[in-house]
């Protein structure tokens, strides 16, 4: 009896431990936002890390919701994402919890030393890039937005479609494809022009190894490592493995208001990425390259580029830097030699489970920006973003959250600007949250002021709806009343089943010199 509870021991040990390894790594895991560009939300996880294209990350902030995203580009340790849906403006240092895709380790009758010790996470990490098998993914959907201001608007009808081949050709071959399709039609004093575009934001082909650690893209795309590019029209070779890597790149820029194809620009450059194991309780992610671009032959921008993230439990440090080399006309034009452009620096420590504390600096002359509407609340934040600032908030009874901030630009218009929150969230079963704010910018020139409030909840499951309204009031000198603009807001968001998913919105805002300004926009998408 001994010997055959022995012989079932020895057989089932192997499989108990795959399914113990698959129960860890299926656990939830957590990352953070270390990069925003728009719409397009960054983050220092990938396929090594059980991520794959198509996943969706929720988005928390001292444990409540305040977004959703899914990954539209995942390399070995980074992943950009879209934005689904937001309860709240997302923030670099903002909490990614997601599921790690459960790869089962190979059965072997003697295991190698030291396997035992090695974690479910280090088994995604060996295999995530193994087993998989190939899959469309994707949405097609459509969009409207109608905008009215006095006897003037527009109607603007879209049609979306993104298609992800991953895991093609036996793993080695993935493709990406998104093709935006809207039609515009303005109305002015009675007549009506008519405006139909079309645009291609990425259409790619990677091929690669299986594990990832060698690939080469060509077609339009975008890059995690070239933030600072964005898009691009060329080809794009990687090298590395779980810890290193390097890349070069050379193309185009497409042109600034067609989106086609243009020989106007070309740039390359190349960088190196160093980055922590997978494993590790303390993460950073470095990166430092160079690009150079010319427009008709001539030097357009030649620079420097580094940046990376830092992140602890407590503990919160992400930053871009960049540097300009100039040469040829801009040397005669007066510029210097070598000027440091384009510092971002946001740091954020949290001693203590309720509390967070944040600084930072910002510069950057441009960040791109990507969104289907904005609101006022939008506007302010963009216009007043420059400067450093410092400031922090705290959880109370795990139901609300007080914040605030106070940013100073010492640059050629010195400003000043404060503001403050207040937040009630997770409130009886349909999860309603309230939040109010309240902000004020003094420059040289020109004091704005901001006042808002909202209200959230969830009437379903799958259903979230979000009311707002406030005022923005904007004085400049010498004058010595203000401008006051008010507006209201009501947005729904709704998934039907689990492929379509809908969302539709009202705004009004009207008071002050710009009159009164309706829109009102809806869309619907299938998702496979």
């Amino acid at each position: 009896m001994l010997g055959d509870a022995a012989l079932r021991l020895s057989v089932a040990a192997p499989l108990l431990g795959c399914l113990l390894a698959g129960a860890v790594v299926a656990g939830v895991a957590t990352t953070k936002v270390t990069y925003l560009a728009g719409a397009m939300v960054y983050a220092d996880v990938g396929a090594l890390d059980g991520v794959q294209a198509g996943d969706t990350l929720r988005v928390l902030r001292g444990g409540a919701r305040v977004a959703m995203v899914k990954v539209t580009f995942v390399s070995s340790h980074r992943a950009a994402c879209d934005t689904l849906w937001t309860d709240d403006v997302i923030r670099v240092g903002d909490e990614l919890r997601f599921t790690p895709h459960v790869i089962a380790p190979a059965v072997t009758a003697a295991p190698a030393p030291g396997a035992a010790e090695r974690t479910g996470a280090q088994r995604v990490g060996a295999g995530a890039a193994r087993r998989r098998s190939p899959r469309i993914r994707g949405r097609i959907g459509g969009r409207y937005l109608a905008v009215e201001t006095g006897g003037t608007g527009f109607r603007q009808p879209a049609l979306d479609l993104r298609l992800d081949g991953y895991d093609q050709g036996g793993g080695h071959v993935d493709v990406s494809l998104d093709v935006r399709n809207r039609q515009t039609v303005r109305t002015t004093g009675g007549s009506s022009t008519r405006e139909e575009v079309s645009r291609v934001y990425r259409a790619m082909v990677a091929v690669r190894t299986v594990d990832s650690h060698l690939s080469l893209a060509i077609g339009r795309q975008t890059s995690a490592s070239l933030a600072a590019v964005s898009l691009f029209d060329g080809a794009l070779l990687q090298l590395g493995n779980e810890r290193h890597s390097f890349g070069l790149f050379g193309g185009t820029q497409p042109d600034p208001g067609s989106f086609g194809p243009s020989r106007e620009i070309f740039e390359s450059g190349g960088f190196v990425e160093l980055r922590s194991a997978a494993t590790s309780e303390r993460r950073f992610q470095f990166s430092l390259g160079g690009i150079a671009s010319q427009q008709g032959g001539q030097p357009n921008r030649d620079f420097a580029f580094t940046q990376g993230s830092w992140s602890t439990r407590k503990l919160m440090i992400n930053f871009t830097q960049e540097l300009d080399f100039n040469r040829g006309w801009k040397l005669t034009q007066g510029e210097a030699a070598v000027s440091p452009t384009s510092t971002f620096l946001m740091m954020r420590l949290a001693p203590i489970r309720w509390l967070g504390i944040n600084t930072g600096y910002d510069n950057r002359r441009n960040v791109r920006l990507y969104r289907d509407r904005t609101t006022p609340a939008d506007q302010f934040d963009d216009a007043y973003r420059q400067g450093a600032w410092v400031g922090g908030d705290c959880e109370v009874l795990s139901r609300f959250r007080l914040s605030g901030e106070t940013r100073i630009n010492r640059g050629a218009d010195r400003s000043q600007s404060w503001s403050g929150g207040a937040e009630a969230y997770r409130i009886t079963s349909i999860n309603i949250a309230l939040r109010g704010r309240i902000s004020e910018f003094a420059g040289s020139s020109v004091t704005s002021r901001l006042i808002l409030g909202g209200l959230g909840f969830d009437p379903a499951p799958r259903a979230h709806v979000e009311m707002a309204g406030g005022m923005r009031g904007t004085r400049l000198a010498p004058a010595t009343t203000f401008d006051n603009q008010q507006w209201e807001s009501i947005n729904l968001d709704l998934s039907l089943g689990r492929r379509w998913y809908m969302n539709g919105g009202f705004e009004r805002d009207h008071g002050g010199s710009g009159g009164s300004t309706q829109q009102i926009q809806g869309g619907l998408s299938l998702r496979f």
